[in-house]
């Protein structure tokens, strides 16, 4: 009676492991194997600006999102004077806050710095790879060119650099936390002054 017990058990032990490995076999059999690539996002800017032959005015300031996804976009406007090789002198430079005209429609400037903030998210290249019309670029920021200054007394002249910044637009915590920011519901960008 005791074997014939253990050999009960021993079969409905066997029947299990059986079924399992059936059903599993037949479960690797009915699915596909399905591939998942990961693209990590990357958020990164270019500055494309143009200055004229003399090198007296920066005509143009425009931002590329060269980055995989939408990205708020900010720039920084610095002042410096140079030799004529071009290495930095000291000579105090003066805030460009009345000199720049720029289009206040599509850009917001801080009233605290020479900070301009692009109103809008702006795609990455590869959104918008079927349009005609770049809008991985912002619009341009400039209505005027900036007129550098000239010394020929010192044989100097101003420098006007621009620094871009690039900051993902989602989720919008991102952008309040690292930005003095606020965005509204339209995805509108502006500055806490």
């Amino acid at each position: 009676m005791k074997n014939r017990k253990i050999l009960v058990v021993l079969l409905v032990i066997t029947a299990l492991f059986t079924s399992i490995g059936s059903a599993g076999a037949y479960m690797r059999k009915q699915t596909e194997v399905v591939s998942s690539v990961y693209v990590p996002g990357t958020v990164a800017c270019k500055v494309h600006e143009t200055l004229n032959d003399e090198e007296t005015q920066k005509n143009s300031i425009q931002v590329e999102n060269t980055g995989n996804i939408t990205a708020y976009l900010r720039v920084r406007l610095v002042t410096y004077w140079v030799d004529n090789h071009g290495d930095i002198v000291f000579k105090e430079s003066k805030t460009l806050k009345d000199d720049v005209k720029y289009d206040n429609e599509n850009w917001i400037r801080a009233t605290t710095e020479d900070v301009f903030y692009y109103k809008y998210p702006v795609m990455a290249e590869d959104d918008n790879s079927t349009s005609d019309k770049k809008e991985n670029m912002t619009l341009e920021l400039l209505k005027e060119p900036i007129v550098l200054e000239h010394s020929s007394q010192d044989n100097t002249r101003q420098v006007v650099e621009v620094f871009a910044e690039a900051i993902q637009s989602l989720p919008i915590d991102a952008v309040t936390s690292a930005w003095p920011v606020t965005v509204a519901s339209d995805g509108m960008i502006a500055p806490i002054n």
